[in-house]
């Protein structure tokens, strides 16, 4: 083997090495993962307008719930990560034509508590049905525990004639999937950092 045939030979394998790191090192680095600024607008533009058009009051500014950072900002694996719905109520109470939670709890990433104890929002979430759906919910507790936040919200109604409707296959398809969003009343909307969408896009960057 000649002088150039050896570089040949040296230089294909220094670009199957780099082919090679370029492939495995976003595995290793996920969770540094982020949507670009023109991903999260387009974001902006579908999401915003799915909970804008089922929201009951105007909304002006929007934020991603748990780090309340603006929607156009880098939303990160982390943020997704820590942002859980759990123990919601078994129960759910008919509501505009649709079932939802008596209560629910929520984990997100954060340390900046609203003080929203006490205070109405607007819980916002995606049917069973893929429609948006937004129902009045009371702040019960915020708790912020390192960098987690824990919040309590509460059915903000009557709830006597709550029902397990996910016992019936007509009920439960016009019952809550997933939180979406949180509105407050100060016309401020929260999406959730586990919007499909957004997850959708996470996956494929």
């Amino acid at each position: 083997m000649d002088v150039l045939d050896k570089i040949i030979v040296g230089l294909g394998i220094v670009l199957i090495i780099v082919v090679a790191i370029g492939m495995f090192l976003p595995s290793i680095t996920g969770s540094g993962k982020h949507i670009t600024n023109n991903t999260s607008t387009k974001i902006l533009s579908m999401e915003a307008n799915a909970i804008k058009n089922s929201s009951p009051i105007t909304i002006k500014h929007w934020k991603v719930f748990g780090t309340w950072t603006n929607i156009t900002k880098n939303i990160t694996y982390q943020q997704q990560a820590y942002f859980e719905l759990s123990n919601p109520s078994q129960l759910n109470v008919l509501y505009n034509g649709y079932y939802f939670p008596i209560y629910l709890n929520v984990k997100s990433f954060g340390f900046f508590t609203l003080n929203l104890k006490g205070e109405k929002v607007y819980l916002n979430f995606i049917a069973n049905d893929y429609k948006n759906i937004s129902a009045p919910y009371i702040v019960k507790s915020e708790v912020i525990k390192n960098n987690e936040e824990y919040w309590n919200f509460t059915f903000d109604g009557n709830t006597s004639n709550a029902i397990n409707s996910m016992l019936n296959p007509a009920t439960a398809n016009i019952t809550i999937s997933y939180l979406n969003g949180v509105i407050l009343l100060n016309e401020t909307a929260t999406i959730s950092p586990k919007n499909p969408t957004i997850d959708e896009i996470l996956h494929k960057t």
